[in-house]
C-alpha cells in the first residue's frame, strides 16, 4: 500500500496557483518547461524564492496525479477547488482516508458536527499499522491538522476551522465522469455514498 506522504504540510490547497500550473502544463506539455518559466518568472507571484520553490514543488506533484482528462478540466472553466483536491486526495493518502473513512461515515449517519475526538481517533488507528505516522513530532502532527482542515475549509467541505461543520460538496457531472475514468473510489473523497457512485457508474 502506498506510503502516507506529509508533504502537504508544505502547502494549503492553493487552487488559483494550482490552476496557473495546470494550464502552464496544458500548454507547453513537458515538466522540464514548466519548471523554468515557474521558477525564473515567479509565476505564483511570492515573495520569497524558498516559498515559491516549496509550494511549486507540491503543486507539481498533485497534478502529476491526475489523468490526462482530469488535467484537460483546468481549461473548461470548472471550479478549479474540486480538480485541486482530487489531485490532493490522490497524492495524500492520510486526507483521502480522514475524507473517505470518517468525514464520510458521519455524513451517511447524519452528523454533520466534526469533534478533536474524531482526528484523533483517526489518527491513532493509523498509528498503530504506519511507522512513518510514529515517528512524528508534536509540532508536525499539529501541522498536518491544521493544513488538512485548511483545504477542507478552502474546498468547501468544512464550514469553517471554529465551526466544524461537514456539507457535501456539489461536483460538475463532468468532473465525475472523468473520476469515474480513472476510478469511482475517488468520489468517496467528496464524501458520496456507494450507492450514489453506483448510480454514476451505471449512469
Amino acid at each position: 500500500m502506498k506510503k502516507y506522504l506529509l508533504s502537504y504540510t508544505a502547502a494549503s490547497l492553493l487552487p488559483h496557483e494550482t490552476q496557473k500550473v495546470a494550464e502552464l502544463y496544458l500548454a507547453l506539455q513537458d515538466w522540464k518547461r514548466v519548471d523554468a518559466e515557474v521558477l525564473e518568472h515567479n509565476v505564483l507571484q511570492k515573495n520569497a524564492q524558498s516559498t515559491l520553490k516549496r509550494e511549486y514543488s507540491e503543486i507539481k506533484k498533485r497534478l502529476k496525479n491526475l489523468t490526462v482528462d482530469e488535467l484537460a478540466l483546468y481549461d473548461e472553466g470548472i471550479d478549479e477547488k474540486y480538480i485541486t483536491f482530487l489531485a490532493c486526495l490522490k497524492t495524500y493518502r492520510l486526507i483521502y482516508e480522514f475524507c473517505s473513512e470518517v468525514l464520510r461515515e458521519k455524513v451517511l449517519l447524519f452528523d454533520e458536527q466534526i469533534l478533536p475526538s474524531d482526528y484523533v481517533s483517526f489518527i491513532e488507528s493509523k498509528q498503530a499499522g504506519a511507522g512513518e505516522l510514529n515517528t512524528i513530532s508534536t509540532v508536525t502532527e499539529a501541522k498536518l491538522r491544521q493544513v488538512m482542515f485548511r483545504m477542507l475549509v478552502e474546498v468547501g467541505m468544512v464550514d469553517s476551522v471554529k465551526g466544524m461543520r461537514i456539507s457535501v460538496p456539489t461536483l460538475p457531472r463532468v468532473l465525475i465522469s472523468a473520476i469515474i475514468e480513472d476510478d469511482p473510489k475517488w468520489l468517496r473523497g467528496f464524501l458520496m455514498s456507494d450507492r450514489d457512485i453506483q448510480d454514476y457508474v451505471e449512469g
